[in-house]
């Protein structure tokens, strides 16, 4: 008749498995912790409660290229779109 044999199974990654094991902990931890902030931002969009505080909620300012419409961030020097250069310091007649 067979016996059973008890087999204990030892951690054996060394330095680099268990540096890799810390950061996979903390990429994780990164990622949900991501994704609870984006359920909040959802949620505060839609008119809906969330719980806790959404972190670095500055508005943004966009504009609209003159020459396609599209939307601009403020910092772009250019149109992302249609590649039209835009002035950094426009005239006063140019800001009607």
């Amino acid at each position: 008749m067979a016996t059973k044999k008890k087999q204990i199974i030892a951690y054996e990654g060394g330095k680099e498995g268990l540096l890799s094991a810390i950061a996979a902990f903390f990429l994780i931890v990164g990622i949900a912790g991501a994704g609870a902030d984006i359920l909040r931002l959802l949620k505060k969009q839609n008119g809906l409660p969330f719980g806790g505080h959404i972190p670095k909620t500055e508005p943004i300012c966009t504009f609209t290229c003159s020459e396609c419409s599209a939307t601009v961030y403020e910092s772009s020097s250019s149109c992302p779109s249609c590649k039209a250069k835009f002035d950094l310091y426009p005239t006063p007649d140019q800001t009607s």
